[in-house]
């Protein structure tokens, strides 16, 4: 999952304070979100080798999703974030922005606990912005079908519009 350039950490706010507070995806809330990232789920850094700089995060947590009657176990990503600096950057090997890169190699690892450990059926997301949820559906997912499942979904103590969206694994 890492290139040379980038390797993938637990989170850990004192080891990576100062590359936390420089973190700038271009949104406030998921900027102030690393603050207290161990709060919510398992988050990983994307930190790059070199300068130690946070590239960008993704933060997630078990869930469930409600279909017909029954609830499906699931895979939430809390939030997804890559810093401005990075966020068109290529990554070498793969030929595909960081963002693409990462977000692609966290959905096979996914796949991977699911299959081996907490057989997940979906993973689930809340897309902030209309990029965000062109971005997923490359990933094929799919937004809910009822136009009233816009939601608000809170981000410390925040609460954001969002398009809440899933998808199958297989």
């Amino acid at each position: 999952m890492e290139t040379k350039d980038i390797i993938i950490e637990n989170y850990d706010a004192k080891k990576y304070q100062d590359a936390i507070k420089n973190f700038d995806c271009g949104n406030f809330n998921l900027n102030n979100f690393l603050k207290f990232a161990d709060e919510i789920g398992t988050t990983f850094l994307f930190v790059e080798s070199a300068t130690g700089a946070v590239v960008g995060y993704i933060s997630f947590a078990c869930g469930g999703l409600k279909l017909d009657k029954y609830v499906s176990p699931a895979i939430e990503v809390k939030l997804f974030a890559v810093d401005k600096k990075y966020q068109s950057k290529i990554d070498k090997e793969s030929n595909r922005t960081y963002a693409y890169f990462y977000f692609r190699s966290f959905i096979e690892y996914f796949r991977s606990i699911s299959r081996d450990t907490i057989k997940a059926d979906y993973v689930i997301l809340h897309s902030l912005d209309d990029k965000s949820t062109h971005f997923y559906e490359k990933f094929d997912f799919k937004k809910f079908s009822n136009k009233d499942d816009q939601k608000k979904v809170l981000v410390g103590n925040f609460e954001i519009d969002c398009t809440p969206m899933y998808f199958a694994i297989d």
